[in-house]
Formats: structure tokens, C-alpha cells, sequence
């Protein structure tokens, strides 16, 4: 055991400090910390390098088989030597020293006497502790599975949840759980069953006691929990949603914890039922969360940004808040500019997000609308509507259809981006969805006179004949619809409905159909076709009249 102990006093005194000023310059509520892509995996912690030995070259400088006598020297230096050498104004003799103690400490001779200091279940020597904890933290940069295999993760579990330990020894041992169960569901779901939940959220909530280093810690953890399903129910049964969305705001300027809470607070939320999710987005209403996402919005790290997004959504699709997320200045131009162009090779998922986002905000909102068109959104718009991407291009046709429906003024510039033939083309080819929404988009450029000549020139009639065709009833009716508009134009129109079969497929409307409304449309426009052009008479009376007359007799 005295042997152990002297390994543990040369860590301690050395790399300790080390790693605890490391910790504190990286940390410091700063920008500093652990920078990576949310979702499945994050970064290390302070990695200490090791370099081709410079211990061995500084004692053998005349060494010819280095590598073999490296290994004797391992085997062969005391630990008084090695507490000389890790003392060494060397960067890299003190690193290698360090090195192989670790070395030293991971073996069958030392390892098990480490772990039963780690323990120390009475407290009787919580220096010898503090010590330990540091060293299987520093072990737990490369030695996970055996680390797993002697029981680590129960030991920290115990470790955590003793209120007698110090902030350093609870920081060590934050971290080495964050590397044990990084990406690892069984570990994860395992130490949540420990009871450890409650300390690591007591570490995020008490500012006074716990140091910032801890807190961020903490937060990687619960941030690794919150990216397990199984666990969301007792994550959000202890409250976790309004404690992050406090360290939002608390962190402030901190764009690294913000991103973790933010993604936290994503995953949480977007797990919740229809009838759990607003008392839970309430609370988050309440403590203002919508400037600080607004905030967030502006900041240069496109990550935060993005995570700013995606919990937008969770409120907007839930229709909550949709009002007061239209207000906060310039997110009409943020969410625009994040739509991009669907030919680029960008990520095609954050703009299937936004342009979400922005159909959810902009519903029955005028205002919004008008800034939409203003900051240039149908220029990204038009572009997604022929888009291979189904979701995006339904968001963007569906966002087409409130812009074209509330502000005709914007019809003009519709025209002149080729949008109308880009309906058009995805008439024959998109879903019922799109295309009901596009049957919709044409019936509001009918109802504007001026738009007549520019649709008449068009091929919207071979649309309008694949809708009356379609299988959809909805659809039928929409280009039944849309026929008697074209009707309505001019002698002209009529003619050109008689050119695309339309008195075929309207007269087979009027007859098969099992919708009343749809064979009233129908015959609504046979009629004022008959009206406009007397040559169409023989035809409508042979297809529609004639099998009518048949039917009731």
C-alpha cells in the first residue's frame, strides 16, 4: 500500500496541479472548453501528449537500441526518480515521466489499491481520495475498458454522491464518468439508476458551492443523458428543462454551454407528448427564453445558431409562441439566409428546418409575411420547388402558397424568378400535398386580372388537367376549379381548355363523379365555355349532355 501511496503523492503533487490549472484556464465561464458537433459525440477532455520517449533520450543521449532500452528503463526507474523527473522544467522529460506512472498505476500491482483508495467508503483519508479520483480521471483518457472492468463506473457513482468530497475531487470524477459513458447507452441508462441524477443537477443549480469547471462538466454528462431516449421521462421528471434553460441565460456569452443546453434542451422537448409539451414550453416563456434565443440567433458560432433553430421549431410547430418569435429582430433574414440554395453541397437539413420554422411563423401573420418578402425569401423559395428533397419542397411550396395568397404584390416578382413554371413542372410529378397547395397558388394568380396574359401564356392548362385527372378528389375539384377561372378569361381561354381535351375530362367529371360540389364546378365551366365559343357546343352536348340524358332515362 506504501508504495501505491507514493505513486499517488508524486501524481498528485504534480499532475494535479497540472491538470487543475489546465482545467481552470480552459474553463473560466469563457469561450474556452470542449468545442465539437453536438448530437452523438463530443470532445475529450485536457489531453497531456506523450513524446517519443525524451526521458530515455536524456539519460541514454549515446543510446543506439532505443526502443529496447526504453522498455528496461520503464521496467527499471524508481519512483523516487521519476518524482525527480516529473519535477523537470522539461515540458516533455515531465510528460513521459508522468507517463509512466500512469503506466504504473493502470497495472495489476497498483490499480486495485487505487481503486479501494477511490472508495473510501469511511472517509478516512480524503487527500489519499482526492489523489486517486485524479489519477483514474487521467486514466480514463485510454484505459475505458478496464477502467469498466474493475468497476469505475460504481465507484464514481459513490464518489459523486458523498456530499464530503471536494469540488476538485467531485470535478475529477464528473469527468472521468463523461468519458466512460460518452456514446455508450447501457452505461448511461446503468449510472442514472445509481442516483446520481440529483448531485450532478445540485452541481449545475449551485452556483455558490460549485466551481464553473464542475458545472460544465455536469452539463456534458446530463448533455450525454439527453441523447438517450430511454432516459428523457426521468430527465424531465427531474425538472432538467427549466434548470437548462437557466444556465442559457446564466451562460451568457459562453457559446459552448449554451450549445449544450440548447441541444439538451432540444432533445427534451421534442420527445414530449402533445398534451406534456406546453406546460413545459410555458416554463421556459416565463423566463424569457425568447430574447434568449433571439440572442443566440446573432452569435458568430453557426453550431449555436443552428441549435437556436432547431428549439424555434419546437415551439413554432407546437404553435406556441409563434408571435412573439416574429418579433425578435432580424430573424425573418437569419432563417432566409440559412434556406440557401438545394444545388449547393451544404447539409440539406438545416434548411428543411428553416423553412419549417418559417411556414410555422408566418401562418395567419401578415406582418411577417411582408418582412419575408422583403429580406429576398422567394428567391431562396422558387429555387426549392423543384427540389428532389420532398420535405423541403413541401415546406417551401406551402410557404409559396402564404406569400402568393396574402400579398399580390409580390406576384410580379413571383413571375419574373420563373416560379410559375416551376409549379407547373412539379404538377405531373409531386405528391397530393404539393400539389394541392399548388392547385391553391393558382387559384390566388387567377383571382389578379393583371396576371391573365402571363398565365394564358403559360402551360398552367396542362396542369390544371393533370389535377382534374388526378386521383386525389380534393385535387379534382381544385382543377375543376381552376378550369372555370381559365373559363371566365376570355373567348380565348375557352378555346384553349377545348386545345389541353379539357371538355373530355370536365363532361367525365360531370358524369362519374360521386361528389356534388365537383360535378357542379364542372358543369359550371362546360357551361361558360359554351357561352364563350358556340363551336364547343356539339362536343359538350356528345360528352356531358348526351350521357346524362341517358342516365335519367
Amino acid at each position: 500500500m506504501s508504495e501505491a501511496l507514493l505513486a499517488l503523492g508524486v501524481i498528485g503533487t504534480v499532475l494535479v496541479h497540472t491538470l487543475v490549472t489546465e482545467g481552470e484556464r480552459r474553463m473560466g465561464m469563457s469561450e474556452g472548453g470542449e468545442a465539437g458537433v453536438l448530437g452523438t459525440a463530443a470532445v475529450d477532455g485536457p489531453q497531456f501528449g506523450v513524446t517519443a520517449n525524451p526521458v530515455m533520450q536524456a539519460e541514454e543521449a549515446e543510446e543506439t537500441d532505443k526502443t529496447d532500452r526504453t522498455r528496461r528503463k520503464d521496467k527499471t526507474l524508481s519512483l523516487a526518480a521519476l518524482a525527480r523527473l516529473a519535477k523537470s522544467d522539461s515540458i516533455g522529460v515531465r510528460d513521459s515521466a508522468l507517463h509512466i506512472l500512469l503506466n504504473r498505476a493502470m497495472s495489476d500491482d497498483f490499480f486495485g489499491e487505487i481503486m479501494l483508495l477511490a472508495w473510501d467508503i469511511n472517509n478516512e483519508d480524503p487527500v489519499a481520495k482526492e489523489r486517486a479520483v485524479c489519477v483514474v480521471q487521467q486514466l480514463s483518457q485510454t484505459n475505458r475498458p478496464r477502467l469498466i472492468k474493475w468497476g469505475a463506473l460504481k465507484m464514481l457513482a459513490h464518489v459523486i454522491s458523498d456530499s464530503e468530497n471536494s469540488d476538485r475531487t467531485y470535478r475529477n470524477a464528473v469527468v472521468s464518468l463523461y468519458r466512460l459513458i460518452l456514446n455508450n447507452v447501457r452505461r448511461k441508462v446503468s449510472i442514472a439508476k445509481t442516483g446520481v441524477l440529483d448531485r450532478l443537477l445540485l452541481f449545475l443549480t449551485d452556483r455558490a458551492a460549485f466551481s464553473n469547471d464542475l458545472r460544465y462538466w455536469s452539463l456534458l454528462v446530463l448533455h450525454q443523458f439527453c441523447l438517450s431516449d430511454l432516459l428523457h421521462p426521468i430527465l424531465v421528471y427531474k425538472g432538467l428543462i427549466p434548470i437548462l434553460g437557466a444556465m442559457t441565460r446564466s451562460t451568457f456569452g459562453n457559446s459552448n454551454m449554451q450549445k449544450y443546453c440548447l441541444h439538451a434542451l432540444v432533445r427534451l422537448i421534442s420527445s414530449l407528448s402533445a398534451t406534456e409539451g406546453p406546460p413545459k414550453l410555458q416554463e421556459l416563456l416565463d423566463m424569457n427564453i425568447v430574447s434568449i434565443v433571439g440572442a443566440c440567433l446573432k452569435n458568430e458560432d453557426a453550431e449555436l445558431v443552428s441549435w437556436a433553430v432547431f428549439l424555434i421549431q419546437e415551439f413554432v410547430v407546437r404553435q406556441t409562441a409563434r408571435q412573439a418569435f416574429s418579433k425578435v429582430r432580424g430573424i425573418a433574414k437569419i432563417l432566409v439566409d440559412m434556406i440557401g440554395h438545394p444545388s449547393s453541397s451544404a447539409d440539406s437539413f438545416m434548411p428543411r428546418v428553416a423553412l419549417r420554422t418559417l411556414k410555422c411563423i408566418a401562418v395567419q401573420n401578415d406582418a411577417f409575411q411582408a418582412d419575408l418578402i422583403k429580406v429576398g425569401a422567394l428567391k431562396r423559395l422558387v429555387p426549392y420547388v423543384e427540389s428532389a428533397d420532398n420535405e423541403a419542397q413541401f415546406w417551401a411550396v406551402s410557404l409559396l402558397h402564404d406569400l402568393v395568397a396574402t400579398h399580390s404584390s409580390c406576384h410580379e416578382q413571383f413571375f419574373a424568378l420563373k416560379g410559375l413554371d416551376a409549379l407547373v413542372k412539379i404538377a405531373h410529378t409531386a405528391n397530393s400535398d404539393v400539389c394541392l397547395y399548388v392547385s391553391d397558388i393558382f387559384v390566388f394568380l387567377c383571382g389578379v386580372s393583371k396576371n391573365r396574359p402571363i398565365l394564358l401564356n403559360s402551360h398552367i392548362l396542362s396542369a390544371i388537367m393533370v389535377f382534374c385527372k388526378g386521383a386525389e378528389t380534393d385535387l379534382q375539384y381544385g382543377g375543376a376549379l381552376l378550369a372555370l377561372n381559365i373559363a371566365t378569361f376570355s373567348t380565348e381561354s375557352a378555346m384553349l381548355i377545348a386545345d389541353y381535351d379539357g371538355i373530355e375530362i370536365l363532361s367525365d367529371m360531370c358524369v362519374n363523379s360521386t361528389r356534388q360540389d365537383m360535378q357542379v364546378v364542372a358543369a359550371k365551366a362546360l357551361s361558360t365555355m359554351a357561352r364563350k365559343d358556340p363551336d364547343v357546343h356539339d362536343l359538350i352536348f356528345r360528352h356531358a349532355v348526351f350521357p346524362i340524358v341517358q342516365g335519367i332515362i
